[in-house]
């Protein structure tokens, strides 16, 4: 990204708002990061250790396998559809994806039914994932936004995708809350202003009206947008989505507006278009419009946890040789911000579909005959696990016995090497 393409950004934003006032934060961040010539997304590649920062995926390829392993346990639980979509929102360099199929191609049988659905803005992010996913066993197709994405049986997958969607800030002031904007200062820079005064009850949520002067709220609009789109989905088809993203369970104030240049920390207004802009996911108000919509929501809950849970620790030991302790550390080491969130077209409706519905006295009868080392394996590998349906145990532990089983995990006098060299 050349220097000349920032400063001409830079100088037709403030040439707008020099001639229409000044612009509210969203539309700032819009602008930044998807201006059609000039935004950050619409340039350069600026995921790994050359670009702006680095996802999970980049660090290690345990994390992808271990949203495989959630990809088979919920396929299995939608009572394996097929044919079967894998929808990944924002697939970054393709990398998640490329492990993710890895995963399946080993794991499920009918993995010859898949298709992949890659939504992506960026031409130059398309043609990076192309290059990764080239030679992919399952057909590959490229979408502008979900809503183009045909409907059927569909697991969608959306890492570090909802942080990057432009929000509006408010802020309090001595008597009410104001709309955030960015305006100009006498030096004629970027700066923020406190802009028309919001309605009370219109959008700040009751348990913030009395806030302290100076307190922040974010919304981010796009949200709902995002949430309708996911759940025509589930209108006619079994449907399965999992977010993983920096956020928080509100309403709080706070102000996570945060821009990145290099790795680093910078002012929002550096150079416009060079820098990425990211603000943190509200999971609440997430969930309540997956709600609002008919979802079944589960969560969210701390990335290391459901990656520890996943299995990623017994991953890692097989990988030791390969994966550097740091990689390890950035995965599976609590972080309260990085969080995952499961959303579902309806339990009930999943359980009629598979006809099946276990007691406990059924899955003892299942793993009746296995040694006591089969027994244990089962257990902590799977039974433990964060699957599906994690408010139903039994359910739970029949999906994750009969995949288990199907798919020829438990062998006799398995050892945690001999399973995990299979995934």
């Amino acid at each position: 990204m050349s220097d000349n393409k920032q400063t001409l950004l830079e100088q037709q934003l403030k040439s707008y708002i020099k001639a229409k006032g000044p612009v509210s934060v969203r539309a700032f961040m819009e602008a930044c990061l998807y201006d059609p010539q000039h935004g950050y997304y619409r340039q350069g590649n600026p995921l790994g250790a050359d670009g702006d920062f680095i996802t999970a995926p980049e660090i290690s390829q345990m994390f992808g396998e271990m949203l495989g392993i959630w990809c088979v346990t919920t396929w299995q639980a939608m009572a394996n559809p097929v044919p079967l979509q894998i929808i990944e929102l924002g697939p970054g360099r393709g990398t998640l994806m490329a492990d993710i199929l890895r995963s399946l191609q080993r794991l499920h049988p009918n993995f010859e039914m898949l298709s992949v659905h890659l939504v992506e803005r960026s031409a130059t992010l398309k043609e990076t994932q192309k290059k990764t996913l080239e030679g992919s066993l399952c057909p590959v197709y490229w979408y502008n936004s979900l809503s183009e994405v045909p409907e059927g049986p569909s697991i969608i997958i959306a890492n570090e995708f909802l942080d990057c969607f432009p929000i509006r800030q408010f802020i309090k002031t001595d008597r009410a809350w104001h709309e955030r904007v960015v305006g100009l200062d006498d030096q004629e820079n970027f700066a923020f202003l406190v802009g028309s005064e919001v309605p009370r009850g219109a959008i700040i949520p009751s348990r913030l009206f009395n806030a302290a002067p100076g307190s922040v709220f974010e919304f981010c609009p796009d949200f709902e947008v995002v949430m309708k789109d996911v759940c025509r989905m589930a209108k006619r088809h079994p449907m399965a989505a999992l977010f993983v993203d920096y956020g928080f369970e509100g309403p709080q104030t706070g102000e996570t507006l945060q821009a990145l240049k290099g790795h680093k920390s910078v002012t929002p207004f550096l150079m416009p278009g060079d820098v990425d802009l990211t603000a943190h996911v509200d999971f609440t108000a997430l969930a309540a419009l997956a709600v609002a919509n008919g979802l079944k929501c589960y969560g969210p809950r701390d990335q290391g946890a459901f990656l520890s849970q996943l299995g990623i620790g017994a991953r890692a030991e097989i990988l030791v040789k390969n994966a550097s302790e740091e990689q390890i550390e950035k995965l599976a080491a609590p972080n309260p911000l990085l969080k995952a969130l499961n959303l579902i077209a309806n339990k009930e409706d999943f359980m009629l579909q598979s006809k099946v519905l276990l007691k406990k006295a059924d899955v003892l009868k299942a793993i009746k005959g296995k040694d006591a080392y089969e027994v244990i394996v089962l257990k902590k590998r799977f039974m433990d696990k964060f699957f599906f349906l994690p408010d139903d145990e039994t359910w739970a532990v029949y999906c994750s016995l009969k995949n288990a089983i199907s798919t020829g995990y438990l062998a006799k006098n398995i050892n945690d090497e001999a399973y995990f060299k299979q995934i």
